[in-house]
């Protein structure tokens, strides 16, 4: 199931909140391209090859990314 715009940008925001030592990958559905690309340019952006997608034959994106 695709997360929802609010719920991945909340993960983000978790994710930076918990300061850890270390980057590490993550993975995310999100029901549309468009909705990867706002979450991938929101605060704090991803660099280039810290972020990754695959389109789903659902019409889904998968997305993988290094935060």
């Amino acid at each position: 199931m695709a997360t929802s715009r609010a719920d991945a940008l909340a993960i983000k925001a978790e994710i930076v909140a918990a300061d850890a030592p270390a980057k590490t990958w993550h993975f995310q559905t999100f029901a549309t391209l468009e909705e990867a690309v706002i979450f991938v340019n929101s605060e704090p952006p991803q660099a280039a090859g810290e972020f990754g997608i695959s389109n789903r034959s659902d019409g889904q994106v998968d997305a993988i990314y290094y935060l």
